[in-house]
């Protein structure tokens, strides 16, 4: 459900995420750590396989980035989920619930129709194989999307210097 949720996907992660909370970590849209978090695939300690987040894990990650933590269950810090792209942010823990408010109020303000469509874009055009059919497909939705109400909106508000009706902040 997660990977084909239309809405933005936010996780903060306070202490750590281990085994199925470390996959929902993986499929989230953007990733907030504290400093001190550790991570880890525990599923091979116990003798089991990450079997049901590694499809949407290696479709998120290369096999390069995940394999040594997936297949070792070896414990890593924030400074290396951000450097594997697992987490776009760290921040001390006791910032947390600010920078927690701060990401929801910004994207209060995300047309969210554009969200949506972006997310289907993104994952289209990195699952499709053909680059006639990408050039087809983003055309015709970048013509779709300023023609759109929403997006007429958008370019108005940007013009005029006025926030867009959908922003709640």
């Amino acid at each position: 459900s997660l990977w084909d949720l239309p809405q933005p996907v936010l996780s903060i992660v306070q202490g750590g995420a281990f085994g199925g909370g470390l996959g929902i970590m993986c499929l989230s849209d953007f990733v907030t750590v504290d400093e001190q978090a550790k991570f880890a695939f525990s599923e091979v300690r116990l003798g089991i396989a990450p079997a049901v987040i590694a499809d949407f894990i290696l479709r998120k990650y290369s096999p390069s980035q995940v394999l040594p933590w997936m297949i070792t269950g070896q414990f890593f810090d924030s400074q290396q989920a951000q450097r594997n792209f697992m987490a776009q942010q760290i921040v001390p823990k006791s910032q947390l619930d600010e920078h927690c408010d701060h990401m929801i109020q910004h994207m209060l303000k995300l047309g969210p129709m554009a969200v949506r469509v972006t997310k289907r874009l993104i994952k289209k055009l990195a699952y499709s194989v053909s680059e006639l059919d990408r050039f087809d497909y983003v055309t015709r939705l970048i013509a779709d999307l300023r023609l759109s109400p929403e997006g007429q909106e958008g370019l108005n508000a940007f013009l005029t210097k006025r926030k867009p009706r959908w922003s709640l902040t």
